[in-house]
């Protein structure tokens, strides 16, 4: 339920009637959380007052009364609905939009001044206010909290601009920012705990146990997941909608066009998308693998042969349909535990993993395309924690310099 009402159209009394008369009709627009009249709108004519309650209530009814009143969470909303139609146009993603709305979410409640920043009268928010609010951030948010909520302020507040609300166009930019981009770029980077060694073998045989427990299953479903996520070092979200022919025996790869949303487990084609007869097309979209592992892929088929699987998925669930996220992540889990493991895991961590084995075995060169990064910038953000291959070549050169000294 919308916040305003507009009340009806009455005559103004004689004795508050300007020269011109251009006051003589008045409706009001009530605020009913906070219980006041917030404007009070005049016309001289009847017909001039119901034009003017028309396009009043029709701008509460799409979230953009008021110009003059309006508070945060009013331009919050105006925004939120551009983020929707860009959804609904396929130009965002569905997780796109809920890290919009989680952003906003974290922060509306925060009061400063003592007001919600909601309810924060938008014509009331100058550099001064945002320098202080930008201070506030930093002691109650964590860093990655702070940066985009920070960015989703600054979204709203441009929303806010355009509609006239009373603030500038970009305000946001305004503000030093100097305290948290220092504290940012001294951040301590998380490191996955399976790579908090000084060298692959533990990782490895780590790994290599689990896998051994995962083979004890029921099915070779956990092991097979485990080769794919240790092979492919793809995120999960395009490993789980994997058809069976997505994959070539003859080059040992499989075609990566889809991705799955792990909450909703909702399927979208990625923006180039490809025959999966491997025709013509080059290596565009695919992921190579072990040509042990395609003796896994195929003996992995045999076994599923006679699932119910309509879809003819690589990873079906037992209903036949897309494997849920958080059903792999648990059982991925308890496979560790079994192993003697402590440490927390994720699926992502295999995509660490892969980055820092590469860089150990001197393939970093490879490494860029087979996570599928933007950047070489990003993969080596991915090598995380005390780098293999740096104590591997600090080791060989202080044996260089040993040898010469007498045992």
């Amino acid at each position: 339920m919308n916040k305003f009402i507009v009340r009806n159209i009455n005559n103004t009394p004689a004795k508050r009637l300007n020269k011109k008369n251009t006051n003589k009709y008045y409706f009001d627009v009530y605020d009913s959380n906070v219980k006041k009249i917030v404007e009070r709108i005049y016309a001289q004519t009847k017909q001039e007052a119901d034009e003017k309650r028309v396009r009043c209530i029709n701008k509460i009814n799409t979230n953009i009364y008021t110009v003059i009143n309006a508070v945060l969470s009013d331009a919050a909303q105006i925004e939120e609905n551009i983020q929707i139609a860009k959804r609904d146009k396929n130009i965002i993603k569905e997780n796109t939009l809920r890290d919009s709305k989680f952003a906003w979410d974290i922060i509306k409640n925060i009061k400063h001044n003592g007001v919600t920043l909601k309810d924060y009268p938008v014509k009331n928010i100058s550099v001064e206010f945002l320098t202080s609010l930008e201070k506030k951030f930093l002691t109650t948010l964590s860093l990655r909290q702070n940066k985009s909520s920070w960015s989703k302020l600054g979204s709203i507040l441009n929303v806010a601009a355009q509609e006239n609300m009373g603030v500038q166009m970009y305000i946001t930019k305004k503000v030093s920012r100097n305290e948290f981009n220092s504290a940012y770029k001294r951040r301590i980077k998380k490191v996955p705990d399976i790579l908090k060694t000084d060298n692959p073998k533990e990782t490895i045989d780590l790994i290599n146990k689990v896998l051994d427990c995962a083979k004890l299953q029921k099915n070779n479903f956990y092991f097979v997941t485990l080769r794919t996520l240790l092979e492919t070092n793809q995120r999960i979200s395009r490993i789980i909608p994997i058809e069976k022919n997505d994959f070539s025996t003859k080059i040992n790869g499989f075609v990566i066009d889809k991705s799955i949303d792990v909450k909703t487990n909702v399927v979208e084609y990625l923006p180039r998308v490809y025959e999966t007869d491997f025709a013509n097309k080059g290596f565009a979209n695919v992921v190579f693998v072990s040509e042990e592992y395609t003796k896994i892929f195929l003996d992995w088929l045999q076994e599923i042969k006679e699932w119910h699987n309509p879809r003819d998925l690589f990873l079906p669930a037992a209903n036949g349909n897309y494997s849920w996220y958080h059903i792999i992540l648990q059982n991925i889990k308890d496979l560790f535990k079994q192993s003697g493991w402590n440490g927390n895991i994720s699926t992502h961590d295999f995509r660490s993993l892969g980055a820092k084995f590469r860089k150990y075995l001197d393939l970093d060169s490879t490494s860029l395309a087979h996570l599928d990064h933007s950047s070489k910038h990003m993969t080596v953000l991915y090598e995380r924690g005390n780098n293999w291959k740096d104590v591997k070549s600090l080791t060989a050169a202080s044996n260089k310099i040993g040898k010469f000294y007498k045992n």
